[in-house]
């Protein structure tokens, strides 16, 4: 398997008020609130950039057997920032 080097994602839109149907969270595009059971915000002093930790939901993948298989926009979402599947 080649080794990818992982891609910088250019935006990330976050989007919180009271109530589950008011919160998104956007990146490149990709709408993956469903996908977040929790996320933390951080300031790196020595980069001066943002840090954006993202909890994924177990459920944003179907195992079978010994292997795991991801469909959908969560899967175009990966491959877009580098994550290759397993050949």
């Amino acid at each position: 398997m080649a080794d990818y080097p992982p891609r910088q994602p250019g935006n990330v839109t976050i989007h919180l008020q009271p109530g589950p149907q008011h919160n998104s969270l956007v990146m490149d595009g990709y709408d993956i609130g469903q996908f977040v059971t929790a996320m933390q915000l951080r300031f790196d002093v020595k980069t001066m950039r943002p840090i954006l930790m993202l909890d994924l939901a177990p459920s944003a993948v179907d195992v079978t057997g010994t292997s795991v298989e991801m469909r959908g926009d969560f899967r175009s979402f990966l491959i877009a920032h580098g994550w290759r599947p397993p050949e």
